[in-house]
């Protein structure tokens, strides 16, 4: 048996046997098994994210764009919207 916990925001009938059908044992081992291998690397990234997103907030460092796409924003079909920052 499965330890993934399903929580429905909505339960009715119909949405519960389509959810039941969809999700079988088989489909929520293998999500329990995709959860336990990605888990700790999603939770490192968003945390990573997290603080770059402080990062930026602060002025500590600042947005920048990645040298190898420096070709693209040449182009005279690339637009961006101006920014107050």
């Amino acid at each position: 048996m499965s330890s993934i916990q399903i929580r429905y925001h909505r339960k009715d009938s119909a949405a519960s046997a389509a959810i039941d059908k969809i999700l079988t044992p088989e489909a929520l081992k293998f999500l329990e098994a995709l959860h336990k291998t990605f888990e700790p690397t999603r939770k490192s990234l968003l945390g990573q994210r997290e603080e770059r997103q402080r990062r930026w907030d602060s002025g500590v460092e600042k947005l920048s764009f990645l040298k190898e796409t420096e070709t693209v924003r040449q182009q005279p079909s690339y637009r961006r919207l101006e920014s107050d920052h």
